[in-house]
């Protein structure tokens, strides 16, 4: 019967695009409301599309903040977004594990802070109790479980800190920031 209507609707071009249009306003409409109840401190926020959110009411974000799309929020035991940080597509910051030792596998909830002007590069996982400094990256990939102090870059295969202090571009005016690699 389905498959049925399935070809019917794709035999009628028109009425499928209105379909495909009505059910891709839904989603957006959908995600909408569930972004309305985080906490965000002021405007200044973009928010792609697909972004999966649970439990928004435990989300704080930052001002001048991106969550790119496909980006997975675990709010159920609390996420801290600070200022400036750009999440990219199909970062998955988990606030939720279980109990591997236990017999009922039970639930532990521990919240994820993350600081000022950092940058989850694609694909990156953050998980439950994780604490990110400010300036920090966190390269493609990486499945993140422990802490950042400031001014950290973490790759896949090796994790660099802070050389020398911030020094100022002549010609451009901008911050230089060094890092040990």
């Amino acid at each position: 019967m389905l498959d049925m209507l399935r070809r019917k609707l794709k035999s009628n071009p028109k009425i499928y695009e209105i379909l495909k249009c009505i059910r891709q306003k839904l989603l957006i409409a959908n995600n909408r409301s569930r972004l309305r109840r985080l906490r965000i401190s002021e405007k200044g926020i973009y928010v792609g599309t697909g972004v999966r959110v649970l439990e928004s009411e435990k989300i704080d974000i930052g001002v001048r903040t991106v969550i790119s799309d496909c980006v997975t929020l675990d709010g159920r035991g609390g996420i801290k977004i600070g200022t400036g940080c750009i999440i990219s597509r199909g970062v998955k910051i988990l606030t939720a594990s279980h109990d591997y030792k236990s017999s009922n596998f039970e639930l532990i909830l521990k919240s994820v802070e993350i600081g000022d002007q950092v940058w989850l590069a694609e694909d990156c996982k953050i998980m439950p109790g994780t604490r990110i400094g400010n300036r920090c990256v966190v390269g493609a990939g990486v499945i993140l479980a422990e802490n950042l102090a400031d001014d950290e870059v973490v790759t896949i295969n090796k994790r660099f800190k802070k050389l020398k202090e911030d020094v100022m571009d002549k010609n451009t005016g901008f911050k230089l920031i060094g890092f040990k690699f």
